[in-house]
Order: structure tokens, then sequence, then C-alpha cells
């Protein structure tokens, strides 16, 4: 795996002001070094991510479901010098490094399989009285009106097949 020299901003990646050293917690020693960034660079990527977030927004699910078990799968192809670096870069023991790795492909697979399930729900309209015999429902539609993406809900009152309760109030 080979390690980028910058930080990722924009589309591509930034050349970082700054080196600093990475050592190991137990004894000191360098066992390389990471870019630091600055104030310009993190304008430069919060303004890239309120350019793209309107477009982003509109992705679909099957688009960010893939993308998201595509991070899960470079994690796991990966694995085996990521756990290694974690050791050097912690100092935790191997087993625990193992372990965290695992969690972390564990938790972008999680979130790939959940964009399937965020299709919306229903909303009990009957906790009160004149919403007797009525649900709603919401989606997650982003909004396209602005440069920043927003979820916006649309609500819909629908009558469910006829309750036997609300079809003996009918009858009298």
């Amino acid at each position: 795996m080979t390690r980028p020299a910058g930080l990722p901003v924009g589309d591509g990646w930034a050349a970082a002001p700054e080196r600093r050293a990475v050592r190991f917690p137990y004894d000191g020693s360098e066992i390389g070094t990471a870019p630091v960034g600055d104030a310009e660079l993190a304008a430069r990527a919060v303004e890239h991510a309120a350019a793209i977030s309107g477009r982003v927004g509109r992705l679909t699910a099957g688009v960010r479901r893939q993308v998201l078990a595509g991070v899960a799968d470079a994690l796991a192809d990966a694995a085996p010098e990521l756990v290694d670096l974690l050791v050097l870069e912690t100092g935790k023991p191997l087993v625990d490094c193992r372990v965290e790795m695992a969690r972390a492909v564990a938790t972008w697979q999680s979130a790939a399989d959940e964009v399937a399930q965020l299709h919306g729900e229903t909303v009990p309209l009957d906790l009160q009285a004149s919403g007797e015999g009525l649900f709603g429902f919401w989606t997650r539609r982003p909004s396209a009106s602005s440069s920043a993406s927003r979820a916006s809900t649309i609500r819909s009152c629908s009558p469910p097949t006829r309750s036997p309760r609300r079809s003996r109030r009918a009858a009298r």
C-alpha cells in the first residue's frame, strides 16, 4: 500500500505545508512522517465539500451503498499492512489492532448495508383523536434547491384499510 505525500483536498491530494514525525510510543523511535495541514487547506476542503454537497446528496442509494462497500473492501484488502501500522503508531498489542481493524471494516460494511434501510418510516398519526384511522410516512429526498444537501420530509396521510371500529362508526 502506498501512502500519499499530501492530504485529500478536493478531487485530489494537496501538498501539505509541513510533515511531522510519527513515533513508536514505547521507545520514541521514528517510524515515519505524516503530512500536517493548516487552516488554508482545511478551508479549501470545506469549500470543496460545500460545492459538491448538492451533487452528492442526489446520489442514488445504490451508488452510496457501492461506495461504502468499496471502502470496506479496500480496508479489508489493506488490513494486514494497516494492522502493522497501528501497532507501530499506537503501541497496542497485535491482537488489539486486528480487532480494531476488523471493527473498522465491519463499520463501513454496516454503513453500506444501512443505506438499503434508509427508505423512510411510518409515523403514527393516530396518537391524537383527530388522526384516528390515519398514518403518515416520510422518505428521504435530497433537496436540489441549495448548495447544501438537505433531506426534505414528505408526509402523506392515508387511511388504512377499514378497521372494524371505523366500519362500525361509519355504519351508524
